[in-house]
């Protein structure tokens, strides 16, 4: 009976909008996106490449399932212990939606990884762009055909992770 008043309340149809904005090519975004961008003065900045991925359909249709299954009691006792909405948010609902928030953090970086378009647009120097732009870029850069051996060794280097780096590599090889 709380939730229908409360800051997480249950409606029927609330989880058709997400749905449908899925289907929204995000090609059609580039312009809208670039003009908050420009309007915000984050242009060639990092955070301008991650700021139109930060909040999305998906994510949003994947936290409301994830709270729907947060039990009725847990918010109620939350309420009876006097916590505003923002607090039952932050101290019943957060907690339990944590492994829900990596686990779509984790996708959203995979996913968004690769994405060429936008990271060309909303910077103008080849220091913001994501590696996989450089890498793109590397190969274009030779006038006399791509050089295989050190876009091989750029794909090396951009695959690897830092804790690969890390590894201890031998110097002497025994025979």
């Amino acid at each position: 009976m709380l939730r229908e008043n409360s800051l997480l309340g249950r409606r029927r149809n609330a989880g058709e909008l997400p749905a449908g904005v899925e289907h929204v090519p995000a090609e059609v975004l580039v312009v809208p996106n670039f003009q908050t961008i420009k309007f915000l003065s984050l242009d060639n900045t990092r955070t301008a490449i991650m700021l139109p991925y930060i909040a999305s359909a998906f994510g949003t249709f994947l936290m409301r399932q994830t709270f729907k299954q947060v039990p009725r009691h847990l918010e109620e006792a939350s309420v009876i212990d006097g916590c505003h909405p923002l607090q039952t948010l932050w101290h019943v609902f957060i907690p339990v939606a944590r492994p829900t928030l990596a686990a779509f953090a984790l996708t959203s970086i995979s996913f968004h990884w690769n994405n060429f378009f936008w990271p060309l647009i909303a910077t103008n120097t080849n220091d913001k762009r994501p590696l996989t732009v450089g890498l793109a870029m590397f190969t274009k850069a030779a006038e006399s055909g791509a050089d295989w051996s050190l876009i091989t060794a750029g794909t090396t280097m951009v695959g690897c992770t830092p804790s690969d780096r890390l590894l201890p590599v031998p110097t002497t090889v025994h025979q």
